[in-house]
């Protein structure tokens, strides 16, 4: 294990929470902190696969609202590094996927 981390490295390595909105749907996942964009997607459709009507099969927009509550779209794993950087442990990150 590792010795004196102190609680903010302890953040990073508590999962997050992730409310996906997909049409009149709501799912929860969790992740890791450090996903990758291509994994989060890969996650995301996944689940809506698995719970959601059947769409097809083109690529998932994934976007997030952001502190001034514009919508963004995520395109890379910088942007869900950015859209996770607001995550608490106890919260959830909220994304629209279309």
């Amino acid at each position: 294990s590792v010795r004196g981390s102190n609680s903010s490295d302890k953040h990073l390595l508590t999962p997050v929470k992730v409310k996906v909105h997909f049409g009149e749907d709501i799912f929860v996942i969790q992740v890791p902190r450090a996903t990758e964009y291509t994994e989060l997607v890969e996650k995301v459709g996944k689940k809506i696969r698995l719970c959601g009507p059947r769409r097809d099969d083109g690529p998932l927009r994934v976007k997030y609202r952001d502190e001034d509550g514009d919508m963004v779209s995520l395109g890379s794993t910088e942007d869900v590094q950015m859209a996770f950087e607001a995550f608490r442990p106890g919260g959830q990150v909220t994304l629209y996927v279309q």
